[in-house]
């Protein structure tokens, strides 16, 4: 039976282990740790995306406070090279601003593994399913080891 996952934003998708993997890795856990979270998330048909992340946050809770407050804050997105982008800026989706609560110039933490940097966000005008892909200066995509399409954890700075 395939077990299906009703997303955030209304749309289903077919219920992956590896998605849960994917953000975990995204907010610094790393991939041991995250593999054997995900295998004890209990499958259940139609599921929500928030059961998920709330099951997957009270079990990394147990192990870590820390990485399990970036997972729950943290909107795992794709990455791709802007070459005309400002370095310490990243270019998100209007749908991704209000996902993240967050406004034009507002601070945003970025994780990828065991990197992380404060940036600002601001708006681009993109179709609506590309809402999940952010957009970042080659020199940032470097200094935190990302390659073109990789996921990335973003979300609100915590002081902002």
């Amino acid at each position: 039976m395939t077990i299906v996952v009703r997303k955030e934003d209304g749309t289903y998708q077919k219920f992956s282990r590896s998605n849960i993997v994917e953000s975990l890795e995204a907010v610094g856990v790393d991939r041991k740790t995250a593999k054997d979270l995900a295998k004890q998330v209990h499958e259940k048909q139609a599921m929500t995306e928030h059961e998920i992340k709330s099951m997957v946050f009270g079990l990394l809770d147990n192990i870590n406070p820390t990485y399990a407050d970036r997972y729950y804050v943290t909107k795992k997105v794709s990455v791709q090279r802007e070459e005309s982008q400002v370095n310490g800026i990243v270019l998100a989706s209007e749908y991704l601003l209000g996902f993240l609560d967050t406004k034009w110039g507002d601070t945003v933490d970025v994780f990828h593994h065991d990197k992380r940097a404060t940036m600002k966000v601001i708006a681009t005008h993109t179709q609506h399913e590309d809402h999940e892909i952010v957009f970042m200066s080659d020199h940032d995509m470097r200094s935190l080891e990302i390659k073109k399409g990789d996921q990335i954890g973003i979300c609100k700075h915590k002081d902002a």
